[in-house]
């Protein structure tokens, strides 16, 4: 009942209050004067900077994609890219967002008398805090950029499984402290991987590359969905939480080693920065080196690489 009053309010918002399309999609559409509408209605400061940044990503994204992009450009030319948009889609299910939150009347209920209410409370807690925090996610964000939040909740995760695991491992599954664990998984889910991952995905891939990314996403929560009972039933709690536990210790790993950065960068920064090209490489050397000549030869390269 909660989540469908919660997603009655966003159907409501869609066809009453955000009826138009994004800045971006209307400037890649040469729409400019419906862009700069759009704008005023979304932002209280001067849009002429905002503007222009949106002009620039048009121009880059022409150049890029004169040819169009294939998904044989995904796995080639995107490469790093895509597989790091697959692995962060699928972490998002994978650290254990479905079980945690579709299935939580569940989680509460063990050991618990059939009429008890305690369940369906501490559910509308949980997502009372999942909707308080998506939206504290807005603010961390803009002040810690993607990388950070993302590796700080899924290590927040990771830790918060871990408890949940051991707790349940030595005492029934009952223990108070293991609902209240549950309860807070939202703290550390929605302000990193349920905020962010799809921002950072639209961000870092072209539309196909995006296509493909949701697609595994979907599949993965479809996976994780139909494996879980089961799970449960085999190896109990404790070990379907460890088995998130160390999904999300292994994400948080890839996501500080290999996650790139994106506040504050254009598309041309990404492509030189995931991107396996000679070119590529020659430049980060180049600016190492503090070789100006160098990296200018490297850059028109690398402009040669993305545009063939």
């Amino acid at each position: 009942m909660f989540q469908h009053f919660f997603s009655m309010i966003r159907i409501l918002m869609l066809f009453f209050v955000f009826t138009f399309e994004t800045p971006l999609f209307l400037t890649m559409q040469h729409r400019d004067e419906e862009t700069i509408q759009v704008l005023k209605k979304l932002y209280l400061v001067d849009v002429t900077e905002i503007q222009q940044k949106l002009f620039r990503e048009r121009e880059i994204s022409q150049l890029n994609d004169s040819e169009g992009n294939s998904i044989r450009d995904m796995f080639t030319r995107y490469r790093n890219a895509m597989f790091m948009g697959l692995i962060l889609a699928s972490f998002q299910h994978l650290c254990g967002l479905d079980d945690v939150m579709y299935y939580s009347n569940t989680l509460f209920k063990k050991g618990l008398d059939p009429e008890n209410r305690l369940p369906n409370m501490l559910t509308t807690m949980m997502g009372i805090l999942n909707m308080f925090f998506t939206m504290f996610a807005v603010v961390t964000v803009g002040k810690f950029g993607r990388k950070k939040p993302l590796v700080v909740g899924t290590c927040l995760m990771f830790i918060d499984m871990l408890l949940i695991a051991i707790i349940s491992f030595f005492d029934t599954p009952t223990n108070f402290t293991i609902k209240i664990l549950i309860v807070l998984w939202p703290v550390a889910f929605a302000p990193s991987l349920g905020g962010i991952t799809f921002l950072y995905l639209g961000e870092l891939l072209p539309d196909i590359g995006m296509s493909i990314a949701v697609f595994v996403n979907w599949r993965a929560g479809f996976v994780v969905l139909q494996v879980f009972q089961s799970l449960l039933d085999l190896i109990d709690i404790h070990g379907v939480f460890f088995i998130f536990a160390l999904f999300c210790g292994v994400g948080a790993y890839i996501l500080e080693r290999y996650l790139i950065e994106s506040r504050g960068k254009t598309k041309n920064e990404w492509i030189l920065e995931y991107c396996n090209s000679r070119a590529a490489r020659m430049v980060r050397n180049s600016i190492k080196r503090g070789s100006k000549e160098e990296s200018l030869l490297a850059g028109y390269e690398l402009d040669e690489y993305v545009l063939k």
